[in-house]
């Protein structure tokens, strides 16, 4: 079980985790934290609190009204997390496939209210760490659930990310371990197209936040990572 060094985080944990369980009962298999709290480099001026609920089913309307209500709530009664909180519901079947096919899950993350999507491969980043790093504050552990992943899958879906002209989100730049150390590499990528005059077709470069523009270099996000 994880225990922060701040009592306020501990006791923010347990209250999410509480009303979590309170809603969706017995199909909540496990709850993990992953992320800058885990990691160690947590500042709670800025960073994000990241969980995973593994759930016995994909949620279905009910249970997900529920959780939207809950959420809402919880942003009002702890104001200075409001958008810092990002809660990703998935059943254990969509973990288990999720290489392989796409399932529904719920999610709530900064600058967005809890909805529901359709996750598959592309999720592989954050389940690779929840795997390799995450720690349970409910049920077992992640390897349970998460199949096994090489480093190798993972940096081919960071270097896939990348050259698809995908920016990294907020949260992933600040919370998901080895990511962190590419924010030099965008800068200079974007700093690059700047100086060119280049913007990648359809997707203007975006000035106060970087975006990529590719093909980018393969060696030197291999070197970042």
């Amino acid at each position: 079980m994880f225990s922060s060094s701040r009592i306020d985080i501990n006791r923010l944990l347990g209250e999410l985790l509480d009303r979590i369980r309170a809603i969706l009962g017995g199909e909540v298999l496990a709850v993990y934290l992953y992320g800058s709290l885990v990691a160690g480099d947590f500042d709670p001026d800025v960073s994000d609190i990241d969980l995973l609920v593994v759930t016995s089913a994909e949620l279905d309307g009910r249970s997900s009204d529920g959780l939207k209500a809950m959420h809402e709530d919880f942003a009002r009664q702890h104001a200075g997390w409001r958008d810092r909180i990002e809660v990703a519901y998935v059943s254990a079947e969509g973990l288990r496939t999720f290489k392989h096919r796409s399932s529904k899950i719920g999610i709530i993350s900064p600058g967005e209210p809890f909805h529901s999507k359709e996750a598959g491969v592309d999720w592989l980043i954050n389940w690779y760490v929840v795997r390799e790093q995450g720690v349970p504050l409910f049920g077992p552990a992640p390897e349970l659930f998460i199949e096994e992943m090489s480093r190798d899958e993972w940096v081919r879906a960071v270097r896939e990310h990348m050259t698809d002209g995908q920016p990294f989100s907020s949260h992933q730049r600040r919370d998901i371990p080895g990511i962190r150390g590419l924010d030099s590499v965008q800068g200079t990528v974007c700093g690059e197209a700047l100086s060119a005059g280049l913007e990648a077709p359809g997707r203007p470069l975006d000035r106060g936040r970087v975006s990529w523009v590719g093909p980018l270099d393969t060696q030197r996000i291999d070197l970042a990572l």
